[in-house]
């Protein structure tokens, strides 16, 4: 716009970005605040789904990591590396170590004697392990392909992938991220072992509920597995296959979910129907405290708690909840459900269930929460009750009571000594009376002198 022209490549420097990388000194300055990282395809796999701190936190953090002893900036940036799961400190946008620590040194908000929140790795200072490795291989050494994809085929259905595999410390370095991975080598495979003498069935893909954290699913499920691993009774396996079933069938809308409603229903059936009751204790730690479970309440608890989130709460009214009502009553399974919960990590997740399904019955313990538990609590005396500004008033007050009393003090000696210089005139009959007998007093003395 200041030259004339519609684009850059009219003014005849090529395109933006070439003519940015092809001038040293830019270069320079982009590489220290990290725009030339950024996009790039050495850091893409990490930057895709990785959480990105503002420079405040990067600043708080070498803060921190300065009072738990870290001095030198390449342990420094280590420790900044190991928390934010990077391996370059450039990837997170704000610059190289030294910009950050020249940064940090100076006066600003980062500062602080106390913080309210503490990095890990920044406490840990010096002895903070670094097992993220920078090679070429993981920290387990080399590994075949197919040792990562039967790693992923014996994931456990909407297990956290990244997690059971440790793929980050074991895999990566060596085969790049684990999106790629799956992309590259996901799907229904037959893998050829010991030289074509052996095959190997490998099936694996993935459902990305959150940025970076992918689910473990199968390919080509169809309702004839899914009924089958219903009538296994295995809750957990048969929310996998469910899940799995609505991918393969490409979404909600197109899942016969009617028909699935009635193969569950017809399941709950038969285990209420075979149910006295199971004995369950209520707190792990102690086994005085049952209480008795029907087992397809059971069943439809471990499936709710199971399936990811957002999928719940769009079935789980019609494949899962209705059901169970018709078979055990609408009240008496909220109930059940609730009483079937026996961990802590189960409650928490049937609290959020709760919220987003708009069922009471499950949100009610959230109210303990709320409040203060008895050892936070302390009683207040009264004087304790009292703030500056009621101290300070009855102050104010005592101040005024004490120069009201010390005013009429001062009044009545004023008083006495008024009366005491002018003597209190007496009523007129008083006086007459008075003057009357002075007169008779000195009448009587005259009389005396005349008879002398």
């Amino acid at each position: 716009e200041d030259y004339g022209f519609s684009s850059f490549v009219e003014m005849n420097g090529g395109r933006f970005l070439e003519f940015v990388l092809s001038e040293p000194k830019i270069k320079a300055i982009m590489d220290e605040s990290g725009g030339t990282v950024l996009g790039s395809s050495s850091g893409s796999h990490e930057t895709e789904s990785m959480y990105r701190p503002s420079q405040l936190e990067l600043l708080q953090f070498i803060d921190q990591s300065k009072h738990a002893g870290t001095v030198q900036n390449n342990q420094v940036e280590n420790a900044v590396c190991e928390q934010f799961r990077v391996t370059d400190l450039r990837h997170l946008g704000h610059g190289n170590i030294t910009r950050l620590c020249s940064a940090a040194d100076k006066p600003g908000k980062h500062v602080s004697k106390e913080y309210n929140v503490n990095f890990e790795a920044a406490i840990c200072g010096k002895l903070c392990p670094t097992p993220r490795s920078t090679g070429k291989v993981g920290i387990l050494g080399s590994q075949t392909k197919e040792m990562a994809m039967a790693c992923l085929t014996n994931c456990p259905l909407l297990e956290d992938m990244m997690e059971w595999s440790h793929w980050s410390l074991v895999f990566q370095p060596q085969y790049g991220s684990l999106r790629s991975f799956i992309e590259k080598h996901g799907g229904l495979q037959e893998i050829p072992l010991e030289g074509g003498r052996k095959t190997a069935t490998s099936d694996f893909m993935a459902l990305e509920v959150e940025p970076g954290l992918f689910l473990k699913i199968n390919s080509q499920t169809t309702q004839e597995q899914f009924c089958a691993v219903l009538a296994s009774e295995d809750p957990i396996t048969s929310a996998g296959y469910l899940v799995s079933l609505i991918v393969a069938n490409k979404g909600l809308e197109s899942t016969p979910m009617a028909l699935l409603t009635n193969h569950v229903k017809t399941h709950l059936i038969a285990l209420h129907a075979r149910s006295s009751g199971v004995s369950v204790p209520r707190v792990p730690s102690t086994f005085d405290n049952y209480h008795t479970v029907d087992l397809a309440v059971q069943f439809v608890t471990e499936m709710l708690l199971r399936l990811p989130v957002r999928i719940c709460v769009a079935i789980a009214n019609q494949i899962l909840l209705e059901p169970l009502s018709s078979v055990v009553g609408s009240a008496k399974s909220k109930k059940e459900i609730l009483q079937a919960c026996r961990l802590p990590t189960q409650m928490h997740r049937l609290e959020l269930l709760g919220c987003l399904l708009g069922l009471p019955e499950w949100t009610s313990s959230l109210q303990q929460k709320f409040q203060f538990e008895a050892s936070h609590l302390t009683d207040v005396i009264e004087d304790e009750m009292m703030g500056a500004e009621d101290t300070d008033m009855l102050q104010g007050e005592e101040n005024e009571t004490k120069e009201e009393s010390d005013y009429e003090e001062d009044s009545d000696i004023d008083s006495i000594l008024s009366d005491e210089e002018n003597p209190q005139q007496l009523p007129d009959g008083e006086n007459n009376m008075e003057e009357q007998e002075g007169s008779s007093e000195a009448s009587g003395k005259d009389d005396d002198d005349d008879d002398e």
